[in-house]
């Protein structure tokens, strides 16, 4: 079993004092001391998704009035949840997001189009505005008038969630439009993985090399990323702890073995998350340093 690294230990105490100090309720279910491996932190309980339904809205907010910037609300059947952010939240999402912008070679010359509403998309338009891109919402526009829009304003990415993506290059081929001739260059998308026959697919039809950022709803935006080597996500580490679990017994399986996803956040401040059970399969495929020249855990795409 891995060891956390220094600056996962050093920012997991911290998060856990920021709870204890912001939050008497959440800080009841954390009795550990020092965490310093993972199999320490697999001695905390889950936080889940009932248990923060239950505590709908504010009861695990760790953030003062003053300081909340956002919320917004997830349902899952007949329970919802409300997520919440604070300005450092959402500065430290984007920061995130910019990394698969990194990776897509996004430059500030590029012109980009958002094809997604602003419920799937909220991690696009923040790291837009952090890092001064032009960037044009046309998630209300048609199919032709969103080609028409490429070709209009020379655009060189796209932005969105995949299933609209999927939608566009569909409606497109339908109605005889050639997409390969607009020149763009690439497109950073969220939402369910591609499979590789789809991205193949894509790729072809658009001439894009797309890049796949990952999240869970308004949660973990900018988690992980994929590298061009389109093998699975880089996860973010220093900021986000992943552990694979058998989702029957809860005990931490090995790398290579698939099971259930469980993040723990250390970087963010209204709502942190502790071994939050995602309900999402995948498995730790790698933790050496990626061809791509990028060293973190690497994780199987979540379908």
């Amino acid at each position: 079993m891995q060891k956390l690294s220094d600056i996962q230990i050093l920012k997991l105490g911290k998060t856990l004092y920021h709870i204890k100090n912001n939050n008497l309720f959440y800080s009841q279910m954390f009795t550990n001391g020092r965490i310093t491996s993972y199999k320490e932190l697999a001695k905390l309980p889950f936080m889940t998704w009932q248990l923060l339904a239950q505590g709908y809205p504010f009861a695990y907010c760790c953030a003062d009035t003053e300081t909340l910037s956002a919320g917004y609300i997830q349902s899952q059947g007949q329970e919802k949840i409300m997520n919440l952010y604070s300005d450092s939240d959402i500065s430290h999402i984007a920061e995130m997001t910019s990394r698969a912008f990194s990776i897509a070679d996004i430059s500030d010359e590029d012109t980009l189009l958002l094809i997604s509403g602003e419920d799937t998309s909220r991690a696009f338009t923040s790291t837009c505005e952090k890092l001064r891109h032009f960037m044009i919402p046309a998630h209300k526009l048609s199919h032709k008038e969103l080609y028409q829009l490429i070709k209009d304003t020379d655009a060189s990415y796209l932005l969105g969630d995949t299933s609209d993506l999927i939608k566009f290059v569909e409606d497109c081929r339908t109605s005889s439009l050639e997409l390969s001739s607009l020149g763009l260059k690439g497109g950073v998308f969220s939402g369910k993985p591609l499979t590789e026959w789809n991205r193949k697919h894509i790729e072809k039809e658009t001439g894009m090399d797309i890049t796949l950022t990952a999240g869970i709803g308004d949660f973990f935006n900018g988690l992980a990323s994929d590298c061009k080597m389109h093998d699975g996500f880089h996860v973010w580490d220093e900021h986000y702890i992943v552990e694979i679990i058998n989702p029957e017994t809860g005990e931490t399986v090995e790398d290579e073995t698939e099971g259930e996803l469980v993040i723990t956040t250390v970087s963010l401040n209204a709502l942190p998350l502790i071994r939050f059970r995602t309900g999402k399969l995948t498995k730790i495929i790698d933790r050496s340093k990626c061809e791509c020249g990028l060293k973190t855990v690497k994780i199987a795409y979540t379908f």
